[in-house]
């Protein structure tokens, strides 16, 4: 019965480290703290901040470990660095049963009559520990009036009493408390650490696997140590007891569709509308959310700005190596200005097409718009084209396509177009007003004529390149 018990726990507590020694990727924060137990400085106030699960109460229970551990013989009379795990402090912080280490959940407990209850506990000496610790979790959830009844009590705590806070975001705690806290940032696991953790856990566990699987299952927990055991649940639970493979694991997370996503994305850098639609209307059906979809060409083109910039390992640490070949193809004669452009238009618009229920219609509207944005040029390519009189500045209209040349006008008028163009376009503050550039930029005079034409090349830019034009 027990060793059912212990099977079933999960791997993210079940692997959880217990000593300061065990913790994965905190290697300077391990040091500090074992720094102050070495020197006898042990800090009155700490601060822990990091993303989820990323060890914040793990360190937090070590420390309180290290600082009340009394060796498996009980001969041990001040803090170690190396907690025994073994003597009966250490066990009871271990089960969170220990009545001198109180954790406080303080998503729970926001107000103010719960804080009063440990100010009035702190008076108390500690019953069998060496130090009275309380751990703090999720701090930032404390209303203002329990954060201002602790700051007497948090600069001026009795003799052998420590506060430890965690917090995912610490920028929400007032600075009379973060001015009282020796203050210690989690840093995200590295792919490469997070990897060999989980090959010493599948190793300690007995299953084989494929080491690119297990770096999608890192690169998908962000530095989360949590988020990536969770994760090698799921993927176990999916190989049945076989071995953990890359097709299982990408399949798992919802990764296993990035060819549809290429090949959209692939439509769209080339400009074919047509392409985009079709490609689009067949993976529609298998997308969960809008949000799913837009992450997953987010995606490619994040991908595709890696490769382009030379930092194609990067990409190679979570994809498979046949994707990596195919974004290089596709994005072998485009600049990185181009994907760039893409990417902003996504940002921009992906927060109108998530914010609520979005149709098909919409969805399909603005992958045309995303076409017809990849052949735009840039502003350094307006600026030649106008230069080399190759826009058509009695319609507006650039044919980029085929760099046709149409020019009504006489020499003087298109010198007046190109400069009053280039004016504009190399000062991002800009404001078209009355017909009029009205900039305090450096070289761009206020208050420049600027003719009809020119506002027109200049409103089919701002369409693109928002607030780099402001036409009144």
């Amino acid at each position: 019965m027990e060793s059912f018990r212990e099977s079933s726990v999960v791997l993210a507590r079940k692997y959880r480290p217990i000593k300061l020694s065990g913790l994965v990727g905190q290697d300077m924060l391990v040091l500090a703290l074992c720094n102050a137990i070495s020197n006898n400085r042990i800090p009155h106030a700490l601060l822990f901040s990091g993303i989820r699960g990323i060890g914040k109460t793990s360190i937090a229970r070590a420390f309180a470990m290290s600082l009340n551990c009394i060796g498996a013989d009980g001969s041990v009379r001040s803090p170690v660095t190396d907690a025994c795990g073994l003597c009966s402090n250490c066990v009871s912080i271990i089960a969170s049963s220990h009545c001198d280490v109180i954790e406080f959940d303080a998503a729970s407990h926001t107000g103010v009559a719960d804080m009063r209850s440990i100010i009035e506990s702190v008076g108390y000496s500690s019953s069998s520990a060496r130090w009275k610790i309380y751990i703090i979790d999720e701090v930032h959830m404390l209303s203002s009036s329990a954060f201002n009844a602790m700051l007497k009590t948090l600069e001026e705590p009795p003799d052998k009493v420590v506060f430890i806070f965690a917090t995912t975001e610490p920028e929400k705690i007032p600075v009379t408390v973060l001015s009282r806290c020796q203050r210690f940032s989690l840093e995200r696991i590295g792919l490469e650490s997070m990897v060999d953790h989980i090959i010493t856990i599948l190793d300690k566990e007995g299953i084989k696997y494929e080491k690119s699987a297990l770096s999608i299952i890192a690169s998908a927990s962000e530095g989360s140590v949590r988020d990536a055991l969770s994760l090698l649940d799921m993927a176990i639970l999916k190989s049945g007891g076989g071995d953990i493979v890359a097709d299982i694991v990408s399949n798992m997370i919802g990764i296993s569709n990035r060819e549809p996503a290429r090949i959209l994305f692939s439509q769209i850098l080339s400009g074919n509308a047509t392409g985009v639609i079709k490609v689009f209307d067949d993976m529609y059906n298998s997308i969960s959310s809008i949000e799913s979809l837009m992450s997953r060409i987010m995606e490619v083109c994040y991908h595709a700005t890696l490769i382009k910039i030379g930092n194609k390992d990067i990409v190679y640490r979570s994809c498979q190596t046949d994707y990596v070949e195919k974004i290089e193809s596709i994005i072998e004669s485009t600049k990185l200005s181009v994907i760039l452009r893409l990417w902003q238009v996504m940002v921009n618009r992906g927060k109108v097409l998530t914010g609520g229920f979005v149709s098909k219609i919409e969805i399909e509207m603005f992958f045309v718009e995303l076409c017809h944005c990849s052949l735009w040029p840039s502003i350094d390519d307006i600026l030649n084209i106008v230069d080399n009189k190759s826009y058509n500045m009695s319609h507006n209209v650039c044919d980029t396509k085929h760099g046709n040349v149409n020019i009504n006008g006489s020499s003087d008028s298109i010198k007046q177009e190109t400069s009053e163009v280039s004016n504009v376009c190399v000062n991002s503050s800009c404001i078209i007003k009355n017909n009029a550039i009205n900039s305090n930029s450096i070289g761009v005079s206020s208050n420049i004529p600027i003719t009809n034409r020119s506002i027109d090349i200049l409103n089919d830019v701002n369409n693109y390149f928002p607030n780099s034009v402001i036409v009144e």
